[in-house]
């Protein structure tokens, strides 16, 4: 089955020369030396913001903004056992309704925007469960737990999914049995697989697989934390460190605990807790992207998921890994939470979600709605994707005419004025030196 959705052309980014153009004006020469000077001046003299920090010195990162765009929706509304995985490339999705149900298994094509199934032959009824969870090895295979309901005694499912075979394949079983506090990630740094493994039922372990000898090797736990459940979430940040959501453990107080895992000392560290009021829910998700988009390298994106009190979820965050603070980004258009599991995904060189809730009004769009996050990146004047010296140049330019553009105004006073051109200057700076 094939869902297809007709794609909208784009347009083409002219390539840069010597001088650049901006709203109609050419820059080149000496005024662009004369511009330089100035901001180098004022670097100098400055009491050294950068963007996204407030005058009290509280760090918020850099300004990111977006839209939400709407894609062709998910071939299926959410179930009790659900997941998405991306890799780079597709964005995939697993679910099964109920434990009864035949497991469906769906791989999105951003290119065509398109939804295939794909194959889950030899998988059993019922594969996926709550607190299913997958992951990519940046290679061929995805990893998935397959989860467990409150009520399987001692559910260890542990398969792989060949991308170029289109088949399944069972692993060796966890160590422990799986719930809805399960999690998974892959780490290029040893190249194994971790996961979160439990429920507020059953406890939880932290183990990792090493697929060369198909064995797991159990690992030390967050001692701070109680154990996981709805909403545990695991992310590898591209070096020596992954980050973690214990989710919804306690069913009666907001919980937003987050901690990040140090690979080569087994060394757990509690850090900034997800600003959600109401407290991470079911469908809370991390995602990093760094290593297909540099810019992105110090930031993990986050989705609250729902509440405490099961309420649906809008919450959509970006966490700074070298600032160690949150900055809440533009609400979700549809809301998850009720069922278990990752919504986040990235393709294409966009982040994506999949909404995976109930069909039932409450939850609005059906359930199924698959949505793309196109960004904006405050200080970006000349809309390349990158904030750059060029793009200070051309703030204090406008900063002298007394000109106004929204996407130069960094610190959102309703002004484009030098203190403008030196915030994006700095952070030019820093990206340079990154």
């Amino acid at each position: 089955m094939v869902h297809t959705k007709r794609k909208e052309s784009g347009t083409q980014k002219q390539p840069k020369s010597g001088a650049f153009i901006f709203s109609g004006v050419r820059y080149g020469g000496m005024n662009i030396i004369k511009i330089v000077i100035g901001l180098l001046f004022l670097a100098v003299t400055s009491s050294g913001l950068a963007i996204g920090d407030d005058t009290d010195g509280t760090t918020t990162y850099s300004v990111l903004e977006g839209n939400w765009v709407i894609k062709t929706d998910a071939p299926t509304a959410g179930g009790y056992g659900e997941a998405v995985v991306s890799t780079a490339t597709n964005i995939y999705i697993a679910r099964c309704l109920y434990a009864s149900s035949d497991p469906r298994f769906w791989r999105y094509d951003p290119d065509v925007e398109n939804w295939e199934m794909m194959n889950t032959s030899g998988l059993p009824t019922g594969a996926f469960r709550n607190g299913a969870a997958m992951t990519w090895d940046y290679d061929d295979h995805i990893y998935a737990l397959f989860g467990g309901r409150y009520g399987d005694d001692s559910r260890r499912l542990f398969y792989r999914y060949s991308i170029s075979d289109n088949n399944w394949e069972q692993l060796t079983d966890t160590p422990h049995p799986q719930g809805a506090g399960d999690a998974i990630t892959w780490s290029g740094h040893d190249g194994r697989i971790y996961a979160i493994i439990g429920s507020n039922k059953r406890g939880t372990i932290f183990a990792c697989y090493n697929a060369s000898n198909e064995s797991w090797i159990r690992l030390s736990f967050n001692p701070n934390w109680n154990g996981t459940d709805d909403g545990a979430s695991l992310v590898w940040t591209g070096g020596k460190y992954m980050y973690a959501l214990s989710g919804e453990y306690n069913e009666t107080a907001p919980n937003g605990d987050f901690a990040r895992y140090h690979i080569p000392t087994d060394i757990w560290e509690d850090m900034s807790d997800i600003p959600d009021s109401d407290g991470v829910g079911d469908g809370a998700s991390l995602l990093w992207i760094g290593n297909w988009m540099d810019k992105y390298s110090d930031c993990i994106f986050a989705i609250g998921g729902g509440s405490v009190d099961e309420d649906p979820g809008y919450g959509f965050y970006r966490y700074s890994i070298s600032c160690n603070g949150w900055e809440e980004l533009k609400n979700l258009p549809c809301p998850v939470g009720y069922y278990v599991g990752n919504r986040l995904g990235f393709a294409d060189g966009h982040i994506h979600y999949w909404q995976g809730a109930p069909k039932s009004e409450r939850w609005l769009c059906g359930g199924d709605a698959f949505y793309m996050f196109k960004t904006t990146l405050k200080g970006d004047i000349d809309g390349d994707g990158w904030i750059t010296t060029t793009d200070a140049v051309i703030a204090l330019d406008l900063a002298v005419r007394g000109e106004y553009e929204p996407v130069a105004d960094v610190n959102a006073d309703g002004l484009v004025t030098s203190h403008d051109a030196l915030m994006i200057m700095q952070a030019a700076v820093g990206a340079i030196g990154h």
